[in-house]
C-alpha cells in the first residue's frame, strides 16, 4: 500500500476529536511525528493491560474493541483510540484489533508531550477534549446524559 501524503495525514488528524482544536500548523507538527503503519485483518493494535506509549488513528481501516474478551465497540476509519496513553502511559483498557487491511497513524506519547511543551496553549484544547469524552463516557455508562459541572 502506498504511504499517505503529509497533507492527508493532517486531514486525518484534524478529524480526530482530540486534535480538532489544533491549528493547521500544530497539526502539521503532529503529522510529522506520527508514524504510518500498515496493518492486516486480525492484527492487534494494542492489547488490554499492556503499557501504552502511543495513540493511533485509523486511516482507512476499522477495528474491533474487546474488554476481557467481550466485544464492546466497533471503530470506523478516522477514529482515534488509545489517547489516554498520551497523557499517562498507563495500561491499555482494551484490546483493539484491525478488522481489515489498511493504514494506521501512530502518535507517540513522547512526541505529543514535546508538542504540548512547545505550544502550551494546546494543553487547554486537550483538557477540553478529554473532559468532553469523560462526560460522554459517564453518560453512556449511567444510561443518561449528565449536565453541568
Amino acid at each position: 500500500m502506498p504511504m499517505i501524503t503529509s497533507d492527508h495525514r493532517v486531514e486525518v488528524l484534524a478529524k480526530a476529536p482530540l486534535f480538532a482544536g489544533f491549528s493547521h500548523r500544530d497539526l502539521r507538527k503532529v503529522a510529522k511525528r506520527a508514524e504510518e503503519v500498515q496493518v492486516h485483518a486480525g492484527h492487534h493494535l494494542c492489547e488490554e493491560g499492556e503499557h501504552g506509549e502511543w495513540a493511533f488513528i485509523l486511516v482507512d481501516v476499522g477495528a474491533l474493541v474487546t474488554v476481557a474478551g467481550q466485544h464492546v465497540a466497533t471503530l470506523a476509519p478516522g477514529e482515534i483510540c488509545g489517547e489516554l496513553s498520551l497523557l499517562d502511559g498507563g495500561p491499555r483498557a482494551a484490546t483493539v484489533t484491525a478488522d481489515g487491511d489498511g493504514s494506521v497513524l501512530l502518535v507517540p506519547r513522547s512526541a505529543f508531550l514535546d508538542l504540548l511543551r512547545e505550544v502550551p496553549s494546546l494543553v487547554e484544547v486537550v483538557l477540553a477534549s478529554f473532559g468532553e469524552r469523560l462526560r460522554t463516557a459517564n453518560a453512556v455508562s449511567s444510561g443518561s446524559f449528565l449536565t453541568g459541572g
